[in-house]
């Protein structure tokens, strides 16, 4: 079922060796939560300050196989963690963001095939890290 060229390792594992990635929805930069504050009677607000949001990567796919509860058992397994894992997508093999899954992917089966979709949230905002490290 390896599909050429797609990859997307989670904690690890790569986990296009049970799917055909059919989109990646990894939105431009990070969800800016801006707090304002009104100033006596003046127009407008003030900006007190800016934070970073946790950010969504959703990762959907199809899969093919005769028997697809082996299928579904096993990539549930390798998703399945407990504290965010490194997410490293093929297109930036440098890069990983710390990923865990959120709430419960979705998996719609028919005869033989089926759609997943996978949501990852980034509790650190999305930042990009680096996979090579450097000791000083």
């Amino acid at each position: 079922m390896k599909q050429a060229g797609v990859t997307i390792t989670y904690a690890g594992v790569d986990i296009t060796q049970w799917m055909y990635v059919q989109m990646v929805k990894r939105d431009v930069g990070t969800n800016h939560v801006n707090t304002m504050q009104k100033v006596g009677i003046s127009d407008g607000q003030m900006l007190q300050y800016m934070s970073r949001d946790v950010k969504t990567i959703v990762v959907t796919g199809i899969v093919m196989n005769d028997n697809l509860v082996p299928l579904r058992r096993s990539l549930a397994a390798a998703i399945d963690a407990d504290e965010p894992q490194q997410l490293i997508f093929g297109d930036e093999p440098d890069k990983y963001y710390l990923a865990i899954v959120d709430s419960q992917p979705t998996f719609t089966e028919g005869f033989r095939s089926g759609t997943i979709s996978i949501s990852f949230i980034c509790p650190d905002g999305g930042i990009a890290h680096s996979v090579a490290t450097q000791t000083a």
